[in-house]
């Protein structure tokens, strides 16, 4: 199994996501009817996860790529490849149920379920942004989990280790990452989203520095809510998320309450043939058995708990023998700040390192690099 990020990479580079049997279904019976409306095809599109990323992947993928601008949205796939390509593209894939072990298959669901939850979250406040492409924005955020996807198909024993590490050990969430596989969620999905060329907005929507565009913000606190809501509503953390939302949106916190629990019902009602909690069980007016409960008390915790990363001196070394190289060779410094915050956080092991420079007016700091910081701005 894969050790390292770029291990990781090149054994998927050219693996498939899977597709839902529902979805293949569901396809067939569209695209029968030459008269079905694009959009329908669409939303059935956009509640499988895996199934946007193989056709976002596909679509800029040099080799096939016949325009000179990226495909950003299911519906400009659709659009560029046709409903019948389409239905043959998703017939080519692995189907979800029939390829996987059911371990697999239950961590593969529920990060489709967050998944969702988050481009349907992001979507409605772009669209009280005034977003005038928010199709872009859903994308963007269901493939911010792209990490967590990869790692729920190809090793479900060390994705659901995190998850026992986060609720035994009470740590924060990155740390959790971190410590199992020595890097990030966000940090793996960035780097498939490199590998495959997937538009601009996801890949900067997963460097948390790029929280001062509103887009990507909003995509970061989409993706934040998801998480979150799948352990406890009303925790600290939700409570910021709400707050930051609530000043983007210029919308009372208590409206964006109501919004996202409203928005999270919905989303259950959608995607409840994923077969999965969702996280709208945990909310007070929905009922849920004890379990959920169980679950609800065990790890709400999680987002007040923190930990120091353990120095590691080899990895340090390493990094001060690349950063010599660096030097010596006078390679940019985007570079070279790459490899000092890496020795920053993994060989001295330090949480969160953040590097800011003056912006042009030499008044503000303004955050250029981060790492360490489960995307919160």
């Amino acid at each position: 199994m894969p050790g390292t990020i770029e291990e990781w990479i090149a054994h998927v580079q050219d693996k498939p996501l899977p597709v839902l049997s529902r979805t293949i279904i569901q396809l067939e019976r569209l695209c029968r009817h030459d008269d079905t409306p694009i959009q329908d095809i669409v939303d059935e599109i956009e509640r499988d996860p895996g199934l946007t990323a193989q056709l976002l992947r596909r679509c800029n993928d040099s080799k096939g790529h016949r325009l000179d601008r990226q495909i950003s949205s299911v519906q400009q796939a659709t659009m560029l490849l046709g409903t019948q390509q389409v239905k043959s593209i998703a017939q080519q894939l692995p189907v979800l149920e029939k390829s996987f072990s059911e371990t697999a298959q239950k961590q593969i669901l529920r990060t489709f379920c967050r998944a969702y939850h988050a481009g349907y979250q992001a979507v409605y406040w772009a669209k009280l942004r005034r977003d005038m492409t928010p199709d872009e924005v859903f994308a963007a955020s269901q493939l911010h989990f792209l990490g967590e996807m990869i790692l729920a198909i190809h090793a479900p024993e060390q994705l659901l280790a995190v998850f026992e590490m986060r609720r035994e050990k009470s740590i924060s969430y990155e740390e959790a990452q971190y410590i199992t596989l020595g890097f990030t969620f966000d940090q793996l999905s960035l780097a498939i989203a490199k590998a495959w060329r997937l538009p601009d907005l996801v890949q900067e929507a997963l460097q948390a520095e790029n929280a001062n565009n509103s887009r990507g913000f909003g995509i970061m606190m989409a993706v934040q809510l998801a998480r979150g809501a799948a352990i406890d509503w009303y925790s600290d953390k939700m409570t910021s998320i709400y707050e930051y939302v609530s000043e983007l949106l210029e919308v009372s916190v208590d409206d964006i309450i109501s919004q996202s629990h409203r928005l999270a019902v919905e989303i259950a009602q959608q995607t409840q043939s994923y077969g999965v909690m969702q996280s709208a069980s945990l909310l007070p007016l929905i009922k849920s058995d004890s379990s959920v409960a169980t679950v609800k008390q065990s790890i709400a915790s999680d987002y007040q708990a923190d930990i120091c990363l353990i120095p590691q001196v080899n990895i340090l070394k390493v990094t001060m023998e690349k950063l010599k190289t660096a030097l010596n060779e006078k390679q940019k410094p985007d570079a070279i700040l790459e490899i000092c915050l890496t020795g920053l956080h993994d060989g001295i092991g330090l949480n969160r390192v953040v590097y800011t420079q003056l912006d042009n007016e030499n008044k503000n700091l303004s955050a250029k690099a981060i790492i360490g910081a489960d995307n919160d701005p």
